[in-house]
């Protein structure tokens, strides 16, 4: 019977009316400020800082740039990305069940990555987002920039969470 009555004291004095201005701060007109709380441009809330890629099998691509807070923390300028024809067929040779989750393999691991590990060559830099049921979107990049201004993915695909601190591990050597 507590919780029924706590209900009602949020409702106002009769039970059924509206809360007052000032009850509840979080639709609060007088402290809500909209420019606080971006929206994305379907409307729903968040920056929606993970673009929408849709890549093309067919031939090379040109996705955006990666993040420009990626790109200050690595050292390196903000360019966009692109993934080559001949990276796809290898892909889709050693790595087939990849072409359908490509785009988000892709756009989740480079846009809104949570590690950043180094690789074995230099300048390689492997992009790294976890998703669910022990499994991690991964991108490896040259982020050596490309004479035409882009950095390359090398290979992308799915690795599970042992492979993955596999290549921390073997990053810290």
């Amino acid at each position: 019977m507590g919780d029924l009555a706590q209900l009602q004291g949020l409702l106002g004095p009769e039970g059924g009316q509206e809360p007052q201005l000032g009850q509840d701060k979080a639709t609060d007109s007088a402290e809500w400020d909209e420019n606080k709380h971006p929206r994305k441009d379907n409307g729903q809330f968040g920056t929606g800082s993970v673009p929408k890629i849709d890549i093309d099998f067919s031939k090379d691509n040109e996705l955006p740039k990666i993040n420009k807070k990626d790109a200050d923390e690595l050292g390196v300028k903000q360019l966009p990305v692109r993934l080559k024809k001949t990276i796809i067929d290898r892909q889709n040779e050693k790595h087939p069940e990849s072409r359908e989750e490509a785009n988000k393999i892709i756009a989740s691991a480079v846009y809104s990555p949570d590690a950043k590990i180094p690789g074995k060559k230099p300048g390689y830099m492997h992009f790294i987002k976890s998703l669910d049921n022990d499994e991690n979107s991964l991108v490896l990049l040259d982020l050596e920039e490309s004479p035409d201004g882009y950095y390359d993915i090398v290979h992308y695909f799915k690795v599970d969470d042992r492979n993955k601190k596999r290549i921390e591990k073997n990053a810290k050597k």
